[in-house]
């Protein structure tokens, strides 16, 4: 809303903006994203040796990087562009095939709202799932599956979570051709 009066202040009333302009009362606030939990791209150096070509099954080394578990899964060298924006990655997390247990578990959160995942995969219609431990039932549950259209393109997915609580999720490949991740941003 437009403050019409001579007072100039800016107020904000239960999310409603009331400005003295319209630029600042429609101005939107960017959300804030918590780059102390996770704001990963795997080209910055802290990732460890980067392996130049295709690991083998069984020869994925079992290891905690940065807080996250990486099972039947690896750095590798590489590099993609997200088309949408133009953002080029380089390197990436490789995960094998659901038949090998491939999957990274992220650090535990104390809350997320929403993650988003740059990903692609070598086959197209091949797809990873999104899965959120349960503290209740001691299971891990499927929070969202993504599936890969074409392969050799960089997707990005974006599922928005309950940001209520102590959060744990995994990112699992759901088939049989191996998933490649770029990066994750998980927002409060």
């Amino acid at each position: 809303f437009r403050n019409q009066g001579g007072n100039k202040a800016n107020y904000f009333v239960g999310g409603v903006r009331v400005s003295t302009t319209w630029a600042e009362a429609v101005a939107i606030k960017p959300q804030e994203e918590s780059i102390a939990r996770v704001n990963t791209n795997f080209a910055d150096g802290t990732w460890g040796t980067i392996q130049n070509g295709e690991y083998t099954s069984g020869s994925y080394p079992s290891n905690t990087i940065n807080g996250w578990q990486l099972d039947n899964a690896g750095m590798r060298d590489g590099s993609a562009t997200y088309a949408a924006t133009g953002e080029k990655f380089e390197n990436r997390i490789v995960i094998d095939k659901e038949t090998e247990g491939g999957m990274v578990t992220l650090p535990t959160l104390t809350s997320a709202a929403q993650i988003v995942i740059y990903a692609s995969a070598g086959t197209e219609n091949k797809a990873m799932t999104l899965q959120s431990y349960n503290y209740k039932t001691a299971e891990w549950e499927d929070v969202a599956t993504y599936t890969f259209a074409e392969k050799a393109t960089c997707y990005r997915f974006i599922t928005n979570l309950a940001g209520d609580g102590l959060t744990r999720l995994r990112i699992a490949n759901a088939d049989g051709s191996a998933k490649y991740i770029w990066k994750v941003i998980t927002y409060v």
